[in-house]
């Protein structure tokens, strides 16, 4: 009986653990893509606007960049995040790109003041695309993706980044993880390719941003409660479930 009781007291604090651990993604919310704001890059610096030859449509759950020139950088879309330095954000995106993968005309990036880490976006491949502390951006074709729907998350945790993708917006499979990135940030939702005609289409923007991390208290709770589970099923090898 006190085995069981003990047991039971264990699981209870390894799920309450759980959950403090994930609130910081249940807590995600849709985003007004209108509140979105476009900048680009006019050759000196970015400034506010959408380069020539471009179209950006902002609707509250759309947003369409098409290029209707040969410039390859289109508007950034930018969501200030602030000094969050815990963020969750997924993000629905099509495409019109029918040719084979040659590079990448469209993404989904963080940016922050000491470099961006993202996820760039052709067709039928996904690329690893980050430039870390001013370093030479990487750009790098990975396979796994044939087209499709298509959901794209980025995951901050400090200085630590993930980057992953899913095709039924549930499962998601990680893409690549880089670390060293600092300092406040922002999302990026751009296209930069040079194919006229091309166009991008993102909707379901969910983000949870916050500067909160798990509290020791409760990382010690989950701790125990493996600890003492684990303790149990040591004592009574024969026990199950």
């Amino acid at each position: 009986m006190n085995v069981e009781f003990g047991r039971i007291i264990a699981r209870s604090i390894v799920c309450v653990s759980i959950a403090l651990v994930t609130a910081l993604e249940a807590g995600a919310a849709l985003i007004d893509l209108t509140t979105l704001m476009p900048i680009y890059n006019n050759g000196t610096s970015f400034v506010p606007g959408v380069p020539p030859g471009w179209t950006n449509i902002q609707a509250t759950n759309l947003l369409s960049i098409s290029n209707g020139s040969t410039l390859t950088d289109g508007p950034h879309n930018d969501l200030n995040l602030g000094t969050a330095n815990q963020v969750v954000a997924n993000v629905q995106i099509t495409t019109s790109l029918a040719n084979s993968f040659s590079g990448t005309f469209g993404g989904f990036f963080i940016d922050t003041s000491s470099g961006f880490f993202g996820i760039g976006v052709g067709a039928p491949r996904l690329a690893e695309q980050y430039g870390f502390n001013n370093s030479t951006p990487v750009y790098q074709a990975l396979s796994g993706y044939t087209g499709g729907p298509l959901f794209l998350e980025l995951i901050r945790s400090g200085s630590a980044f993930s980057a992953e993708y899913s095709t039924d917006g549930i499962a998601y499979n990680l893409l690549y993880q880089q670390s060293g990135l600092s300092g406040g940030s922002s999302l990026d939702l751009t296209s930069f390719g040079s194919i006229a005609g091309e166009t991008i289409n993102f909707t379901n923007l969910n983000v949870v941003a916050t500067t909160a991390t798990p509290e020791p208290a409760s990382l010690a709770l989950f701790a125990t409660g493996l600890a003492a589970l684990c303790g149990f099923r040591r004592r009574n090898p024969n026990s199950i479930g």
